[in-house]
This record gives C-alpha cells, sequence and structure tokens, in this order.
C-alpha cells in the first residue's frame, strides 16, 4: 500500500515552557472569525498563539498569560475555553489545576475565568484576572463544554470528568451580577452518565437537531457507552456498551460529509440556507465514533448512532507508533469527505481516509442495554456476526515529529478561511498550513463545477394583470474562456434542475438586441475566471 505524503507544510513553530498533557488544548474564537488557541503546559504560564495582520501580512504572534490563582507549586489538570454568545460576549476559561499541600493527599481546584471589564471581554489577559474557585473532592480529568437546554433556553455548560466516577456539570448562575458558574446535579439533564462503570477519562457530545443528544463515554477500564438521549423528556431512549482491554485515550462522534454552513454575508444563503444545496437527510444525521485506547489499535465504530458497535472498523498500523494519545476529525483534502487523524507517542500523525469498495463480514462483541435496566449484561458472551456492505479505512498519509503527540485541532487560526493544523507536543506547538497555490487550484475546479440559482424577478414589461403570476427568469451566466475562439460555457439552474450548454457566437446574433439580457447585463459585472483565478493569484503573492 503506497501512502501519499502530506500536503501540510510547517508554518510556524512555538515552544512550550514546559510539558503538556492531552487535557492541555483548547481555542477561542472571535466576532471576526479569527482562532486564538491555548495550549497549558503543567507548569508556568499559559500559550497564547494568534495570527495577527501587520501591514498586510500575517504576523505569527505568541505570548504567555498568566491566570490568576494557579500557585507556583500546582500543576494544570486540564483546560477549556468557549466564546459567549449574546449581548455581553467573550470568553469563558475554566482550568482544574492540582496543589501540593506538603502531604499525601493534594488538593484540586476548579477555577473559571470570565469578562470582569466591559471594554475587554476578549482581552485574555483582563479575563484571566476575573476569576472564581471552586474546590473540588475529587482528582479532575477530562473538562470539556457542551449546548444545554433549560427551560426552553439554550445554554453553555461545563462537563468535568471526575476520579469518583461520575461528570460533574457546572451552570453559569443567572441571578447574580457577575458571571459565575456552580455546580449543579447533572442526574436529571445528563442521565447518560448515571452508574458510569469506571472513571470517565474522555467525553463528546453532538446535537440532531433540538430534540436529541448523542454522547460518548469512554472509561479507565476500556468501557464505552454510547447514549441517545431526548432532550424533551431528559431520558436516555437508546444505549450500547462495551469494553476494550485497555484505558481510552480519546474518542470522537464524527460524520462522513463535512458540515458546512453557507456563510452569512453570502447572497446564497436566501436560496439554500445555512447548509447549501443539500437537503438534511437522515444520513447526514448519522455519527460514527472513533476509539483510541492505551493498548489497542484504533477503531471506527460505523453508524454508532444508529447501530450501536456493531460495526467496527480497524484503522490500520495505528499499533505500530507505540499510544495512540489524540484523535482529530477533518477534510484535510477538501473533497467533502472526513478524514481520522491521529496523533500517537511515537511521534507520528497518521491519517486515515473511508473508502467504500469492499464486502466484509465482521464480529463484534455489542449489546443494546435496555435504558431502564440498570444491571449491565456480560458483553464478552454476546459476540454476534454482522455482515454489512461497506468499506474500509486506508493509510492516506503519515507525517513525523520530534516529541510525542498529545493533542490536535484543525481550525482557522490564521483568519483567511483556510483552516490550519495545530499539532501540539509535550515541548512545543507546530502550526501546518495547506499550500496556498492548492488552494486557488481547488477553489478553481469548484467553480467550474458549481450551480449558482436563478434570480427571479418581476418582468416590468408583462400587462398589470398578469404582474401577480408571471415573473421571468434572469440566469446567471458563469464565463470561462475555453478556446481562443471563445468559446463560452454557461452553467445555469431551473427550477430543482440545472442544464449545461456549450455555445459559439453565431455570425448575426446581436446580444443588444435582446431588451431582457441588455438590462440585466447593465446593472451585473460577471468575473471570468481567468480574473479570478488574478486576482487569488495576486493573494497568494501577498501572502507569501
Amino acid at each position: 500500500m503506497s501512502v501519499r505524503q502530506c500536503g501540510l507544510h510547517e508554518a510556524h513553530f512555538s515552544g512550550l515552557s514546559g510539558q503538556s498533557n492531552v487535557y492541555g488544548t483548547s481555542n477561542v474564537t472571535l466576532p471576526d472569525g479569527t482562532t486564538k488557541v491555548l495550549v497549558s503546559p503543567l507548569k508556568e504560564k499559559v500559550l497564547c498563539l494568534e495570527y495577527l495582520r501587520e501591514k498586510g501580512n500575517l504576523k505569527p504572534i505568541s505570548r504567555d498569560v498568566q491566570f490568576a490563582y494557579i500557585p507556583d507549586d500546582a500543576e494544570i489538570v486540564s483546560m477549556d475555553a468557549f466564546s459567549k454568545h449574546g449581548e455581553a460576549g467573550g470568553f469563558i476559561v475554566g482550568i482544574t489545576v492540582a496543589k501540593d499541600t506538603g502531604t499525601t493527599k493534594p488538593c484540586h481546584y476548579f477555577n473559571v475565568y470570565c469578562p470582569w471589564e466591559k471594554d475587554a471581554v476578549y482581552n485574555l489577559e483582563s479575563i484571566a484576572h476575573g476569576w472564581s474557585t471552586m474546590e473540588l473532592d475529587f482528582i479532575p480529568f477530562y473538562l470539556t463544554h457542551t449546548q444545554n437546554i433549560h427551560d426552553e433556553h439554550m445554554e453553555t455548560v461545563f462537563l468535568l470528568c471526575g476520579s469518583d466516577k461520575r461528570v460533574h456539570l457546572y451552570k453559569e448562575e443567572k441571578e447574580i451580577a457577575i458571571t459565575r458558574f456552580m455546580e449543579h446535579p447533572a442526574e436529571i439533564e445528563f442521565p447518560e452518565f448515571n452508574t458510569l462503570p469506571s472513571i470517565p477519562l474522555w467525553i463528546d457530545i453532538k446535537y440532531i437537531g433540538n430534540h436529541e443528544r448523542i454522547t460518548a463515554v469512554g472509561c479507565q477500564n476500556g468501557s464505552l457507552r454510547i447514549a441517545v438521549v431526548s432532550l424533551k423528556s431528559h431520558e436516555v431512549t437508546q444505549k450500547w456498551e462495551l469494553r476494550h482491554d485497555g484505558p481510552i485515550t480519546c474518542l470522537k462522534l464524527f460524520k462522513s460529509e463535512t458540515d458546512l454552513r453557507v456563510p452569512p454575508f453570502s447572497k446564497l444563503q436566501q436560496f439554500y440556507g445555512d447548509h447549501g444545496d443539500k437537503e438534511m437527510t437522515p444520513c447526514q444525521d448519522t455519527y460514527h465514533l472513533l476509539v483510541t485506547s492505551a493498548l489497542e489499535v484504533a477503531v471506527v465504530y460505523r453508524n454508532a448512532s444508529m447501530a450501536g458497535f456493531e460495526n467496527q472498523e480497524v484503522l490500520p498500523e495505528s499499533d505500530l507508533y507505540d499510544c495512540a494519545l489524540c484523535g482529530c476529525i477533518a477534510d484535510v483534502d477538501w473533497d467533502g469527505q472526513n478524514e481520522i487523524l491521529i496523533g500517537t507517542y511515537g511521534q507520528e500523525v497518521l491519517a486515515y481516509k473511508y473508502h467504500s469498495d469492499t464486502t466484509k463480514q465482521t464480529t463484534v462483541s455489542s449489546s443494546p442495554v435496555n435504558a431502564n435496566d440498570k444491571s449491565s449484561p456480560d458483553l464478552s458472551t454476546d459476540d454476534k456476526p454482522t455482515t454489512d456492505t461497506h468499506g474500509e479505512y486506508r493509510l492516506h498519509w503519515k507525517r513525523g515529529f520530534s516529541q510525542p503527540i498529545v493533542a490536535m485541532q484543525y481550525v482557522d487560526i490564521t483568519g483567511d478561511g483556510l483552516c490550519e493544523l495545530v499539532v501540539v507536543t509535550t515541548r512545543g506547538v507546530h502550526i501546518l498550513q495547506h499550500c496556498l497555490t492548492d488552494a486557488v487550484t481547488r477553489c478553481l475546479e469548484s467553480l467550474t463545477t458549481m450551480t449558482t440559482p436563478k434570480v427571479v424577478e418581476e418582468d416590468e414589461q408583462t400587462n398589470t394583470s398578469q404582474k401577480d403570476s408571471t415573473r421571468k427568469t434572469d440566469p446567471i451566466a458563469v464565463d470561462q474562456n475555453v478556446s481562443d475562439e471563445g468559446t463560452r460555457e454557461t452553467v445555469t439552474e431551473d427550477v430543482g434542475k440545472s442544464t449545461m450548454t456549450s455555445s459559439s457566437p453565431a455570425a448575426g446574433d446581436d446580444v443588444a438586441s435582446k431588451p431582457e439580457a441588455s438590462k440585466d447585463t447593465q446593472k451585473k459585472t460577471v468575473l471570468t475566471l481567468k480574473e479570478i483565478a488574478e486576482a487569488a493569484n495576486a493573494s497568494v503573492d501577498a501572502e507569501s
């Protein structure tokens, strides 16, 4: 099997003052769409990495941020951050720390940092001094955030995994003037976390509309749980459980296809809505589950949100580079299909791509669990062979680093519209960027095949009695010079139907003689692909 070369090059590297861990990376997004990446070493200050534009050029900026109430003898266990929506706005940062008390039992704290100055809600240096702390009676592990519907209102909450085999819920207090988070019972609003068999090390949550939530939990003893929860009744409607041989180091729920939304500034949103020109289908609500283990090969459970652990796919060679520590889901080759990236302690990033071209039989241990049954069945004796026509994951490319890889994120840190791969090792942060020339080429390829919605306008020349029932169609043309004779390829879209025609200017054709075309031509400026390419190439030269 041939492995391709990684199509990403290293644009920037920033060293860490100390070693980081698998729970120490997060990011926040500014209102203008740019992203700040936060990486916490075990000690010292938190590293903030971002790109700023100066005189038309992008400049990487990395600086240390000193968060209050983290003593010198304390270690950062986990960190998470999110952007607060609404009129107030700003960043919310959560950090768990372990403080040495000089005894055999250290103290653990959960610090939440919120904006406290109205004019500095996006200033990390200011937010780092607006804190509240809570002492914990358990050892903290993974910290994350999710959306929660409470009293018909959507709110963002913190979820913290603890050594007491529980997932703790922290919600913002609305009654007090200042922003403050307090612990609330999680059993009612998050029933999928009840009676966990071991310490939860990783959780991931996805939502299907406003009616269902899919939750995956990975535990220290290798136990896995997938639960489907009704948001209206807060009841578990489906649940599956399975046990691996080693601790779960990471898990990710993901879809096969990318889930991109039409930008709000685009005129196409009035025709396509938020999801482009595709209607939502049940298969688009199907989630797969990536699972990495400390002792086993990494696997993917296909259609996990509907079939649980029935369809298992192994990621080949994922166990050849020591332990797999982290995972990332990203469409790194821009084909609309998500790839799987695995970061290993053996200093390799492995990229996998799904190929749906084989049929095989898989036998796995899976058992759907009755949501009302508190007893857990013996999963090791419930092996069911299932035959499924599907494909397989193949190693797409790999790339080596000088240190073990503990975290990865695929975000737009440069603010140019293209996501970068942020790779965090034990000693530094690598920013891997796509080739801008390849991005221009891919953009032009998409433009040549893109269908554009027609614009419907009222025909000013029709009779007054026909104005309510008759409208004319003004197709939007995409011109492409494909020969010296000026052959023109025009793409038009009818109502729910697209047609492609290719024609050359014929003798005697007078475009100006057509009143519909002449009037609209004077109002519109149509860019040819050649002009778009020249502008894009000029942008690439400017970025370089």
